[in-house]
């Protein structure tokens, strides 16, 4: 259960493809704040998004 609520809340590309889409709209840079992500920061990084690592002690696993 603990390792399908890790994936559930962590950035993955559909997510972050939807949260660039947005930032780009606004002109902004999104800054994301999760547990886990399934992509590289230089990716992350070119579609305009900072991520923030949040413990996964926080989702009260």
């Amino acid at each position: 259960m603990q390792l399908k609520t890790c994936q559930q809340n962590a950035l993955n590309s559909d997510r972050a493809e939807r949260i660039a889409k947005q930032a780009t709209a606004k002109k902004k840079t999104a800054v994301v704040f999760a547990t886990h992500k399934f992509m590289g920061q230089k990716e992350l990084t070119d579609m305009g998004i900072v991520f923030c690592g949040l413990p996964y002690a926080m989702l009260g696993g």
